[in-house]
């Protein structure tokens, strides 16, 4: 099995990487804003906020992976940089085999959840049958999709991230047209709308599993490879992993259900259109923190530590070019924006979605750091911390919400206040701890300019809003990118090295190539 050595042109394929991630990200955003009112005005709040409320809940189901995904991703990239094929065939079959097996618990435990779904969230006659349809139409596309998780994370080791990328967009393009396609004939069904995003889920993971095999012929599938060590290994890991997944879901999923239960079931579409831009940029900056696992993974193999840091102060760099312009924008236009884009009511979501996007970018500055911590091994304080913050957001969050009775801005603060603690203050401190460096230089660099960057565009931003007045979609995008001109000219210089500046380049012809 041959391969480039884990520092060869990582900077290239950093690039390229994200270059195809940012494409199907921005034709996955395009399909959901325009799918977004769509479905609103087609089946309603309630129903709408029921297809939420599912997901959210299927959600928990992945915390069953253990880990898993993010262990395997790890022991593959360590066998591909080592070139050890035997060690990249068990790895790959016992992650597989542990994966299905989890995927029959799944379909188990979501068979259970589905028969008491409408008791555990109270919900209109009418719609508890549908509800059971759904929450059993989502979690058995996850359940199937377990064991195919071990073919898509072989991407990651090989470092191959434009074909997932590439397929995520095409299954976007294709459930969005289908979704649009089907509702305008009448067929206006929630059932409808959960069958068409599981079977295009689903799709996409069988594609992806067959193609593997052709990109990359030293994987195979050999249980008889496998023995207790491998397994142990794998679940030895995935156990700090796990904890930090448990925390994620915690951060994220039980929003959904405190408002069900706290603030009104009605209120739960609110708070969707106002929190999706949290997983939607996490996406966007994936593509660099997805890199690092198996970057790091086999940098760490070959010891070299200060290539670590270089790739850490670049890709976080790379994540604040793309989160600062698109979360303070948001947040400077968010009650136009929504009142525009889905209805005037929405607009009274507003204070919860500035709430929610301004800590985002210190968060999403450090998702390479947290990507980092799987790659080297380091994941067991920050799984620890994860989870230990995500029940204090929980706490804090129905202290704002029921006790000082602030509602959905209540529940977003809870999670603005974690999210600035952990992720501005305790994840930059840790990461420089274990990538052996001082914190005041990474800080200055890496996280400060790229903010001082960004003033003039927030000037710029509020002048143009208070004096324009923008209130149609296409008015309140246009503002938001002449705005961001005054960011991007000025970071290609001040946020960008030379070194990043002929990566970009050299990515982008890659990617011209390539297509």
């Amino acid at each position: 099995m041959s391969v480039r050595t884990p520092a060869d042109g990582y900077g290239g394929r950093l690039v390229t990487g994200t270059g195809s991630n940012l494409a199907a990200t921005a034709v996955v955003f395009l399909c959901s804003f325009l799918l977004t009112p769509f479905l609103l005005e087609k089946l309603g709040d309630a129903r709408y906020a029921l297809f939420v409320l599912a997901q959210s809940i299927v959600g928990f189901s992945r915390l069953l992976t253990l880990g898993i995904p993010a262990s395997l991703s790890r022991f593959l990239s360590e066998a591909t940089a080592r070139t050890d094929e035997r060690s990249l065939i068990r790895s790959f079959t016992a992650g597989v085999l542990l994966l299905s097996v989890i995927g029959a618990v799944t379909a188990l435990v979501i068979l259970l959840l589905s028969a008491v779904f409408p008791r555990l969230f109270p919900v209109e006659e009418a719609l508890a049958g549908p509800a059971r349809a759904v929450l059993l139409i989502l979690g058995l596309q996850v359940a199937l999709q377990m064991p195919l998780l071990g073919f898509q994370i072989s991407y990651q080791a090989v470092q191959k991230f434009h074909v997932p990328s590439l397929t995520r967009l095409v299954g976007a393009v294709v459930r969005t047209m289908a979704i649009f396609l089907v509702f305008s004939l009448g067929f206006v069904k929630l059932v409808l709308w959960a069958l068409l995003f599981a079977a295009t889920e689903l799709l996409q993971g069988i594609y992806l599993a067959v193609r593997s095999r052709r990109m990359i012929p030293a994987l195979r599938f050999r249980p008889r490879s496998v023995d207790r060590t491998d397994l142990r290994r794998l679940l030895g890991f995935s156990v700090w992993v796990f904890l930090g997944h448990l925390g994620f879901l915690l951060y994220y999923n039980t929003d959904y259900l405190l408002i069900h239960w706290f603030v009104g079931p009605e209120q739960v579409a609110h708070y969707n259109l106002a929190a999706r831009w949290d997983p939607m940029l996490r996406t966007v900056v994936g593509s660099f923190a997805a890199l690092l696992i198996p970057v790091s993974a086999s940098l760490i193999a070959v010891r070299d530590l200060p290539e670590i840091r270089r790739l850490l102060d670049r890709a976080t760099r790379y994540c604040l070019l793309v989160a600062l312009p698109s979360c303070l924008l948001l947040a400077i236009f968010a009650r136009p924006f929504l009142r525009a884009w889905a209805g005037e009511a929405y607009g009274e979501a507003a204070p919860a979605m500035v709430a929610l996007l301004l800590p985002l970018v210190l968060t999403l500055s450090q998702t390479p750091s947290f990507s980092l911590f799987v790659g080297l091994g380091k994941a067991k304080v920050n799984g620890i911390l994860t989870v230990a913050f995500a029940v204090v957001n929980v706490g804090l969050s129905l202290y704002f919400a029921v006790v000082l009775r602030l509602g959905l801005l209540g529940i977003a603060l809870g999670t603005a206040v974690t999210y600035f603690v952990r992720t501005g203050l305790i994840s930059p401190w840790y990461v420089c701890r274990i990538t052996e460096q001082p914190l005041r230089p990474y800080v200055t660099r890496s996280i400060l300019v790229p903010i001082g960057t960004a003033l003039p565009m927030i000037g710029i931003a509020w002048f143009l809003r208070d004096r324009w007045a923008p209130d149609t979609l296409p008015e309140i995008l246009g503002t938001m990118a002449l705005a961001s001109i005054a960011f991007i000219v000025p970071a290609w210089w001040t946020v960008l090295r030379e070194a990043d500046r002929a990566a970009i380049r050299s990515g982008m012809r890659r990617i011209l190539r390539w297509s």
